[in-house]
């Protein structure tokens, strides 16, 4: 139904998958995500656009011209540096959790964007 709608498969996938965890988490008593995890879950699958589960400098680069943000090139690859900590090439959602809570992008981000 949602496809007929115009949902992307990719989104009604993840609303599926969000729906089990949820469930899941439920039946085995473990804590839901706060508002704050589900933002950072909700970014990194906007930004991985193949669908991987990790992102690619490739990637980061395309999400910083499509929201047109004053970002150099130069810079991105050092924030994607910074967040590839086991240094593959690419981006976990563990890493880009800890890159995003990280308070050097956070006053990146605040004096960039004027949050």
């Amino acid at each position: 139904v949602l496809t007929r709608i115009g949902v992307e498969k990719a989104e009604v996938n993840a609303l599926i998958e969000e729906q089990r965890r949820s469930i899941y988490q439920e039946e085995h008593g473990l804590r839901k995500l706060s508002m704050s995890d589900e933002a950072i879950r909700e970014a990194f699958s906007v930004v991985d656009q193949d669908g991987n589960g990790v992102l690619s400098r490739d990637e980061m680069e395309q999400a910083v011209q499509t929201l047109d943000l004053d970002i150099s090139e130069d810079d991105i690859h050092l924030i994607f540096e910074k967040a590839d900590v086991a240094v593959t090439g690419g981006i976990t959602l563990e890493d880009f959790q800890s890159l995003m809570g990280d308070k050097f992008v956070k006053y990146w981000w605040e004096t960039h964007l004027k949050l």
